[in-house]
């Protein structure tokens, strides 16, 4: 397969990230938790666009966002966290891109999650290939 074209996201592309973000939460368990509201996430797809410690890719056929933080317990180490990554192909050439900036941007971890879904046994392989490790799991519970 061709890698495809990947380049950072502008406002100009907000239209066609909000529709990965549609795709990607139509296909996450968010569907049946939480109701999507697309002036929130419009809002937070602007702000990683233009943030400073934060990126979006994209290519024809996906897109990956992240952000730089730090843990509480050192705030000289800087870890870059993948917020949302959806690709209906070629996934493992955004993650490459996110990557590469998390690298240039100081990260010296890259945290990736995966949502719980038929893809996740895939992108867990993906990772592992990639030389990701385990380092927690992410449970939820509904209160209210």
């Amino acid at each position: 397969m061709k890698q495809k074209q990947i380049r950072k996201a502008t406002l100009d592309d907000l239209n066609e990230v909000l529709l990965w973000v549609v795709k990607f939460f139509k296909e996450s368990p968010w569907v049946d938790k939480v109701p999507f509201v697309l002036e929130d996430m419009e809002s937070f797809v602007v702000n990683m666009i233009t943030g400073d410690k934060t990126v979006i890719f994209l290519h024809d056929k996906g897109m990956i966002a992240g952000a730089l933080f730090f843990p509480p317990f050192n705030y000289n180490y800087v870890i870059s966290q993948e917020v949302m990554w959806f690709a209906e192909e070629d996934g493992g050439s955004l993650l490459e891109a996110f990557e590469q900036w998390s690298i240039q941007n100081g990260a010296r971890m890259i945290d990736m999650s995966c949502i719980a879904n038929e893809r996740e046994d895939a992108v867990l392989r993906l990772f592992k290939r990639k030389g990701y490790n385990k380092m927690e799991n992410h449970l939820v519970k509904e209160v209210a």
